[in-house]
């Protein structure tokens, strides 16, 4: 199987070792898929015969390479070519220090970049013959510049001298500085080059030298752009007599060619990042630096190749865990050796003493042309895991994690957090983690981390009272107190990473404290800034100062550092500039003749909406939009809501909830049946609600609209939403009688996804602007539930602040068609795109432009890894709307519905379901079956993640348990047994209800009202219907069950021992699950004498009432059966507590001899000494 390929990978051809490439595009890269790619690259694009036309019209529109293709950049020629991988032979991959790695696309484990080892085969300069018969000493361009070809330029019949191999990047440097993207200092502000400008200084033929601007010049090959010592230039007479003479002056015999042998920087265009901690120097310098503050000494290029003194490169220190960056080499990038004379002597040899040559400044007018062209390289890495074990590898060996974007992973050295916050006294709307601690190793396979906490360490966060919930809050301070506390393996789901906290090797600080001169006040060198070089253990930063006189690294403590410029990118402006759309505009009709097929336009056509009637005959717009898009018999047509899923590729089907007879799917003609009808007990799909708008509607204070037109199509959309036909199973709606234009949908998430049972809320406003523009809406995402784990957005397209991304609602830019239509598109199609777009199997292809990675190896695990953190996202929802009804914002409205969807003995049990889909998803991952994210998981979930649905049942448990012990007389009609009398003249009104301490009799009052027993503690049952109900009952049967009525206060205790194990069983790991298992059994022991009890008891009473002549009837109340509930749950949480109490135990056994293995592989450092 051919090595996976990335861009910027160096390859070249099978069939020709010599001929190298760039690689430009993969299919899987999609950040380099800009669209219509002939219109963004200067050379020409070509395609392999392997490839048919219509695939490279295709890619030529959207920039996307097919599967097993990839877009190269030839480096012997001006040339871009599509062509097969098959094709080509990798032969380096540039990786970077910081950079994220793994060994293949399937591993668990991945790596950080800490050193890299780059040898270099150069090549050296060379004479170059001129078509008038001079010679030059330079470098070309690739190309074919062998003697007998048209050129303007040629080799001599020698060829090219000898390339010198295997020469380190460390022994390099760049020819020329400053160049774009360098890091630059200026006075007591840092910045990036992003352009600059030359001159170049140009040795003729007749030894004359002269300045001109580099723009006026053109390369060997024609080509412009900029030019570097060494390079061939050609110009025009024009030029040389205007330019400055620097030796000699222009003849107009002399041919305008020759080397260029200096170069200058004229102006430097630089966007300013930071300014140093204390300076006073408000202005910012200009954007453009030139001449005079360019050759100033307060302008500086930082070089990140620097190191202390004595770090030499040793390749026996190829495990040390200090970064030292080298030359980030490329192909055809313009070198010069560090030390010339030392290289010389090093690799010369007895048979060849002049290895390296040199060119004599005398014989150049001073000039130092010792510059030469890497040809080709090869790299080798050292690399730390995440178990903290450090290998050296091939960097073709290795891939680039795809998965970096993932809230959960973490690495060693980072500092991270439980996810719980608590509010921090005396200082309103502040709140901070209960522990903060270092990470020192992460077991990637079951996603459990190794952290330190740090006693006293405090990160607090900000919340605005007036911010949307859900979404993070931001970070005001921290600070880590260095005191090391206990180590504790725990779930990458319990803690959080801060990235605004956190730092990568090769990020740009600024120092907050530094030494500085007492009589400025200023520091006495450039001693507040540098590059992060390596994460200690203890939560400090080694910093190297590469910018003062004396380099030399430093232990910072991690608050005294502001990150000024990331090394991955984050943060900048980076990709593709959106601004470059109006360049690039595709309404051209030009453009679309030119590159589209005759597939791409059938596939256009295919995205317009249709709509047919009850006989399938085709309908226009206007018989649609004058409501005759109804059948004969008064149902709508669900093939004219259903018919266009928007953002979808093709038609997707609306996956079945877990209380379906059996799986929605559509029909022949492309209908979604409906569902079932509804059960008496069952809550409508559809519903106007009397009374006030809710508080926590998003839109309640929005402006309503009375136009004509705007209500006319506002009772269209609430004709088609009632409709029964219409609403899949599973969503449910409701509006307001005093806003119709305010609506909340209720999705309940469908199975065979991550979102399986789990409730979504989305509040809806029809604005004025409606139909024309389409409908407002926002999602309810509510905190990551502390006791679950997971933080972040629950979908790609399902943002924390309420936004959904969908271009049926014009918050995503789709293809043609996919826009919300004023004709066409309803607020039924808004529901079925989230059912069947949004809230699907594998999400994580939601994300823009990840569709191109669907079926792809390498997008197995990350898929799998999003839908896991996913699948315990949704989970927290669930406990959310079950937990939190009256507070969590979106739920008014909608408590019928949560409680007869997840409670109620009748409605479908979701509650049930889902535990009992969490129980065979364990099972499934303690196998060896693939992990997918949703059916098998990492094993650690067995130990960790299920332990909070352990707590979770304790929970609901204890509030049964308390229901039952508060019922009857406290609760009138809530009894373990109800008795309808018979033998009353009111024989319809007379119900007696048994509870817990006491009984009520329903409308015994004149007046209406209920007769109840005081509350205390037994009470006599038998007696009492023996009185009531004229039944004859044996003395030692009603003895028995009059006294059992006194074991009842055994209800009360068995409810708050549950509660204690609930409180117990939330210190996750091994002490909390041990504890609550004990508790929960010493409750569940109780509940079965309990139970025991009051079915004997009330089992008596209800024998013989149903067996005398009355015409009164007994029956067990709900009550009984929440004990019987209780009872099953109790016993549940028990075993899974235990259960991951043992997990627990042995992962930590098995974590610690595997770090024991890996900390010896990790060489002993030497301490070091900071500044500060």
């Amino acid at each position: 199987m051919a090595r996976p390929l990335h861009p910027d990978d160096i390859v070249s051809r099978k069939d020709n070792k010599a001929a190298l490439a760039v690689v430009e595009r993969t299919h899987d890269g999609i950040d380099t898929h800009q669209p219509y790619p002939g219109k963004t690259e200067i050379e020409p694009i070509t395609h392999d015969r392997a490839i048919s036309q219509a695939s490279f019209r295709r890619f030529m529109k959207d920039g996307v390479p097919p599967k097993e293709t990839i877009l190269v950049r030839w480096q012997n020629e001006l040339s871009m070519e599509l062509l097969p991988i098959s094709q080509v032979e990798l032969l380096d991959r540039s990786l970077l220090i910081g950079d994220i790695v793994k060994r293949s696309v399937s591993d668990a484990v991945s790596g950080v970049v800490i050193n890299t080892f780059t040898k270099c085969t150069l090549q050296p300069m060379c004479d170059v013959l001129h078509s008038s018969g001079h010679t030059l000493k330079g470098l070309l361009p690739p190309g074919k510049w062998e003697p007998g070809n048209e050129n303007l330029f040629t080799l001599p019949p020698a060829g090219k001298p000898a390339p010198i191999v295997d020469i380190p990047a460390v022994e390099l440097r760049y020819a020329e500085s400053p160049t774009e993207d360098d890091m630059v200092i200026y006075k007591d502000w840092i910045g990036r080059v992003e352009g600059i400008t030359n001159n170049i200084f140009v040795k003729l033929s007749d030894n004359g030298v002269v300045e001109i601007p580099d723009e006026s010049g053109q390369h060997a090959d024609g080509t412009l752009g900029a030019f570097s010592v060494g390079d061939i230039v050609k110009t025009t007479k024009g030029t040389l007599r205007t330019g400055s003479w620097v030796y000699g002056r222009y003849s107009p015999n002399t041919p305008p060619v020759g080397t260029v042998v200096s170069v200058r920087t004229v102006t430097a265009d630089v966007a300013w990042l930071q300014k140093r901690y204390g300076s006073n120097d408000e202005q910012e310098p200009p954007p453009q630096l030139e001449i005079p503050e360019l050759e100033s000494s307060d302008f500086q290029v930082y070089d990140r190749t620097r190191r202390p003194g004595g770090s030499s490169v040793d390749p026996t220190g190829r495990l040390s865990t200090v970064s030292n960056s080298e030359t980030d080499v490329r192909l055809n990038l313009r070198v010069r050796f560090n030390d010339l004379a030392g290289a010389r002597v090093k690799y010369s040899t007895a048979s060849n003493p002049n290895t390296i040559p040199r060119l004599e400044r005398q014989d150049h007018l001073g000039y130092d042309l010792n510059v030469f062209d890497v040809s080709s390289f090869h790299t080798d890495v050292t690399v730390q895991w995440q178990d903290l074990s450090i290998t050296v590898e091939d960097s073709i060996n290795l891939v680039p994690d795809g998965d970096i974007d993932d809230e959960h992973a973490v690495w060693p050295g980072e500092i991270a957090h439980t996810l719980g916050l608590s509010p921090v006294p005396g200082m309103p709307q502040v709140e901070q983690p209960e522990r903060v601690g270092v990470v020192h190793a992460v077991n990637a396979a079951d996603r459990i981390a190794t952290i330190q906490w740090q006693p006293g360490s405090t990160i607090y966060y900000t919340k605005d009272p007036d911010e949307e919930e859900g979404v993070p809050v931001p970070m005001v301070s921290h600070a880590m107190s260095y005191q090391l506390g206990q180590k504790e393996d725990i779930s990458l789901y319990d803690i959080e990473a801060p990235a605004a906290l956190n730092v990568r090797r090769g990020d740009i600080v600024l120092i907050l404290e530094y030494p500085s001169d007492p009589s400025t006040g200023r520091p006495r060198d450039v001693n507040w800034l540098g590059e992060i070089v390596d994460t200690p253990m203890d939560g400090r930063l080694l910093v190297r100062l590469g910018a003062a006189s004396v380099v030399q690294d430093v232990l910072v403590k991690r608050e005294s550092t502001v990150v000024a410029l990331r090394s991955d990118g984050t943060g900048q402006l980076d990709g593709w500039d959106e601004d470059m759309d109006d360049d690039f505009d595709t309404d051209s009709d030009d453009d679309d003749d030119e590159w589209d097929s005759d597939e791409d336009s059938e596939e256009d056509e295919e995205m317009l909406a249709t709509y047919e009637d009850e006989n399938g005959d085709p309908m226009d717009e206007d018989e649609v939009e004058n409501d005759e898009w109804e059948s004969a018999d008064g149902d709508l047509d669900s093939d004219a809501e259903n018919d266009v899923m928007h953002d979808a590729p093709e038609r997707q089907e609306t996956p079945p909830l877990s209380n379906s007879e059996t799986p929605l799917r559509t029909g022949e003609d492309g209908s979604v049946p409906s569902a079932e009808a509804p059960s008496e007990e069952a809550p409508t799909a559809y519903k106007i609600l009397e009374g006030r708008i809710p508080d926590d509607h998003r839109f309640k204070f929005e402006p309503t609209t009375t136009t004509s037109v705007h209500m006319k199509r506002t009772q269209k959309e609430h004709k088609i939403l009632r409709n029964s036909s219409s609403l899949p199973a599973g969503v449910y709606v409701r509006s307001w009688e005093a806003r119709m234009d305010l609506l909340r949908f209720l999705l309940i998430g469908p199975t065979e996804t991550p979102y399986a049972n789990a409730p979504f809320v989305i509040d809806v406003y029809l604005p004025p602007s409606f139909p024309a523009e389409p409908p407002q809406v926002h999602f309810h995402s509510w905190p990551a539930h502390s006791t679950i784990g997971t933080v972040g957005r629950v979908n790609p397209n399902l943002y924390e602040d309420g936004k959904i991304c969908l271009s049926l609602l014009g918050t995503w830019e789709g293809n043609k068609g996919e826009g919300w239509n004023a004709s066409r598109s309803t607020l039924l199609q808004v529901v079925m795109s989230l059912l069947g777009l949004v809230l699907v199997r594998e999400p994580y292809f939601n994300e823009a432009g990840y569709e191109n990675l669907v079926g792809t190896e390498a997008s197995k695990r990350p898929s799998a890894l999003y839908s896991e953190r996913i699948f315990l996202r949704a989970k927290g929802f669930l406990i959310t709307a079950l937990s939190s009804s009256k507070t969590a914002p979106g739920l008014a409205g909608l408590e019928d519905i949560i409680k007869w969807l997840y409670h109620d003995s009748k409605g479908p049990k979701l509650l049930a379901a889902t535990i009992k889909n969490v129980e065979e998803t364990l099972e499934k991952s303690q196998g060896d079956g693939e992990l997918d994210g949703l059916t098998v998981m990492m094993n650690m979930k067995a130990g960790n993640a299920i332990h909070w649905f352990g707590v979770l049942l304790l929970f609901i448990s204890s509030l049964l348990l308390l229901l039952v012990t508060i019922s009857s007389p406290i609760i009138n009609n809530l009894g373990l047994l109800h008795v309808e009398l018979g033998n009353s003249s009111k024989t319809q009104d007379y119900i007696v209800t048994f509870g817990t301490f006491g009984h009520c009799t329903s409308n015994a009052l004149p007046n209406g009202h209920d007769l109840c027993t005081g509350r205390h503690i037994g009470y006599e049952p038998a007696a009492l219907m023996s009185r009531v109900d004229n039944f004859g009952i044996d003395s030692l049967s009603g003895g028995t069950s009059d006294a059992l009525t006194r074991v009842m206060v055994l209800h009360p205790i068995v409810c708050g021992i549950t509660f204690i194990a609930f409180l117990v069983s939330i210190g996750a790991g091994v002490v909390g699950s041990l504890a609550g298992a004990f508790t929960a059994f010493t409750a569940w022991v109780l509940t079965i004498i309990v139970m025991a009890t009051d079915f004997t008891l009330f089992g008596v009473v209800r024998h013989h009432v149903n067996e005398d002549s009355s015409r009164s009837k007994a029956y067990f109340g709900s009550a009984i059966w929440m004990l019987v509930a209780a009872f099953l749950l109790l016993g549940l949480a028990m075993c899974i507590l235990l259960f991951t109490c043992c997990v627990s135990r042995r992962q930590k056994k098995k974590d610690a001899e595997a770090m024991k293995e890996a900390r010896a592989t990790i060489p002993k450092r030497k301490k070091r000494c900071g500044l500060f």
